[in-house]
């Protein structure tokens, strides 16, 4: 059964806590960054985001995608209904990432005289 925004608005609010946190940790760590005052201003970012990005109906075609092959509330279901979630998330990266890579790569490249 599809959700109501009302539950999709609390289920974000739950669901994208932790989510939010340990992504934005992870995040800081790797760049040598993670201190309190980048945590905070970053994870409300990261927060709101991710609560806004699951009202497209991404959510709702993982869902039915998810619904025809799994039982609602099991493992399955939650890898199959984030699948369609995982693609919107991946291309949008993959496309930064080409096209940050040359001024990554050059950078990089300066600053370490390789």
């Amino acid at each position: 059964m599809p959700k109501s925004k009302k539950l999709t608005a609390v289920y974000a609010l739950i669901m994208d806590l932790p989510l939010s946190i340990v992504v934005t940790m992870v995040a800081l760590a790797l760049g040598g960054n993670l201190t309190m005052e980048r945590f905070i201003p970053s994870f409300c970012l990261a927060y709101v985001l991710t609560f806004f990005i699951n009202f497209l109906p991404v959510g709702m075609i993982g869902f039915k995608f998810a619904s025809k092959y799994a039982e609602d509330n099991t493992f399955k279901f939650g890898l199959l209904a984030n699948v369609a979630g995982f693609i919107p998330c991946y291309i949008p990266t993959l496309i930064i990432a080409m096209i940050w890579y040359p001024v990554a790569d050059k950078a990089s490249r300066a600053i370490c005289h390789e």
